[in-house]
């Protein structure tokens, strides 16, 4: 391994409305469709947690996501419009579930990967967060 590297870190805001916090919980194969924001950062430095960032600052891009509870040998896909994210850890998308059902009404959580980019292999760290609506809403000034 070289000296130094480069690598895309993306994290992923997504907001989901609670019949679909509920629909990936409780019923197998379900695709959810929703638009949400990531932000892709390159950046360079040692194997060590050195890291200098080269792409400052990000640009967040609107895309679209499919949130799903389908088996793939991914967690994250890369897609043409957006990216796929598949829950099919077990008991990941109880998190999802109301605060007074036992969950959390969000999952965050950290994806390791290799991508090809442009006929290179670049190590990519995707930051997932995904959160009830509200916290949008309650986010927004007016």
């Amino acid at each position: 391994m070289p000296s130094t590297s480069i690598s895309i870190v993306i994290a992923h805001y997504v907001f989901l409305d609670k019949e679909s916090r509920y629909a990936l919980n409780d019923k197998q194969n379900t695709n959810i469709q929703t638009i949400g924001w990531c932000t892709p950062t390159w950046c360079k430095g040692s194997p060590s947690r050195k890291r200098k960032w080269i792409s400052e600052p990000v640009k967040e891009i609107i895309c679209q996501y499919t949130v799903t509870n389908q088996l793939d040998d991914k967690v994250i896909d890369i897609r043409q419009n957006g990216f796929c994210i598949h829950l099919t850890t077990d008991n990941i998308c109880s998190k999802l579930l109301d605060i007074k059902d036992m969950g959390c009404e969000s999952i965050n959580f950290a994806y390791r990967a290799f991508e090809l980019v442009e006929s290179n292999e670049f190590p990519i760290v995707h930051f997932v967060n995904i959160n009830d609506m509200n916290v949008l809403r309650q986010s927004l000034v007016c």
